[in-house]
């Protein structure tokens, strides 16, 4: 809770506190999700490297563990990661790496997670702005299903990217990319995510 609202020195006490108990304890799959949390603490606070490390070694233990759908969550904040450093074309991979993952498992919401973060990146750092206004589309109808909502950290920014491409794409325009993104199914939502 303290990571999704915003106050990272707190998460970072508890999952230190929580990564301490899971290793005494010798509890894999507890010490990886310390790990990966506790990357994402440290990727907000725009500690990159320690991020990275942190996450690394989280994906490490879930690959060891078999467990995809946690694989899949540690590549999408590695992509968050590489877009700190400036890193497009490695955080693509990343992300597209992480919908597949998703999506052979069945999990929605990550499919819908993948889909916000490379509409984001593409529009963002690649000026995709009718592709983005697709991929976003379809991430949100896949979120609303999921019943899955956007972290408070995220809204902000989230809401800013798609103003602007709003903004940057004539209203007529984005509408209909919007409207396509949120009428594809699953499938074509990440045929078209992981299209060149």
């Amino acid at each position: 809770m303290a990571n999704d609202q915003g106050d990272y020195e707190q998460a970072q006490v508890y999952l230190e506190e929580s990564l301490a108990r899971f290793r005494e304890l010798g509890i894999k799959w507890g010490i990886a999700y310390a790990l990966g949390n506790l990357g994402r603490a440290a990727l907000c606070r725009g500690d990159l490297a320690r991020a990275n490390a942190l996450i690394e070694e989280s994906m490490a233990l879930c690959r060891e563990l078999g467990d995809k759908d946690s694989i899949a969550e540690c590549l999408v904040r590695l992509g968050g990661v590489a877009i700190a450093q400036g890193e497009v074309e490695r955080a693509l991979a990343l992300y597209r790496e992480s919908l597949t993952l998703y999506h052979s498992v069945g999990d929605r919401a990550g499919v819908a997670e993948c889909l916000k973060e490379l509409g984001m990146a593409l529009f963002t750092r690649m000026g995709q702005s009718a592709r983005a206004a697709r991929l976003l589309g379809a991430a949100e109808v896949l979120r609303e299903a999921a019943q899955a909502s956007l972290v408070l950290d995220e809204c902000f920014t989230y809401e800013r990217t798609v103003a602007t491409i709003r903004a940057q794409l004539d209203e007529a325009v984005f509408a209909r990319e919007w409207g396509e993104g949120r009428a594809m199914t699953i499938e074509q939502a990440v045929a078209c995510a992981l299209s060149a």
